[in-house]
């Protein structure tokens, strides 16, 4: 019960606004939205910190980040202008359809690892893409954000440092 009453509370603290915005707003203004990935994340483990079921474990995270980084890797350096090539032009309606199909591997992928987090990321990321849940019209938006990447970056990062200790 006192998991949920600090929940609730922290949930409370990011709704306060602080000059005129909430503290989530001001997430949001740094990187727009979070992607349906990262709020799968969150929810996972509000869940299991309130003590609800545990939804994902260092396993299902390090699976989350072998698909999220590749595709960050890929996606972020050419769409800032490192070539002539914008792969994210290809998340925008109309050209998506690549994006889309090439997403049925990966969540395949993802669940016969025994990840949870993948498929069900994929699955509710193009659900919400396809109802506009989000500001952007984009489906890479939709499947992984700068905040998502960093967090994921930086757990694989003390993983592998910690693993060779």
């Amino acid at each position: 019960m006192k998991r949920v009453l600090l929940l609730a509370a922290v949930l409370a603290l990011l709704a306060l606004p602080v000059g005129g915005i909430s503290l989530a707003g001001y997430v949001r203004g740094v990187a727009s939205d979070l992607s349906i990935t990262s709020l799968v994340l969150l929810v996972s483990l509000a869940v299991a910190f309130a003590g609800g079921p545990r939804l994902q474990d260092r396993r299902e995270t390090r699976t989350l980040a072998a698909f999220v980084l590749p595709g960050a890797l890929f996606l972020y350096p050419m769409a800032l202008g490192l070539t002539a090539f914008d792969p994210y032009a290809l998340g925008y309606p109309g050209r998506v359809q690549g994006l889309v199909f090439g997403l049925a591997p990966v969540a395949l992928l993802g669940s016969l690892r025994g990840s949870l987090l993948v498929p069900l990321s994929v699955g509710l990321a193009l659900a919400a893409f396809r109802l506009q849940i989000l500001d952007s019209r984009n489906l890479w938006d939709y499947l992984f954000d700068p905040w998502l990447v960093l967090y994921l970056a930086g757990f694989t990062i003390f993983a592998r440092s910690s693993k060779s200790r």
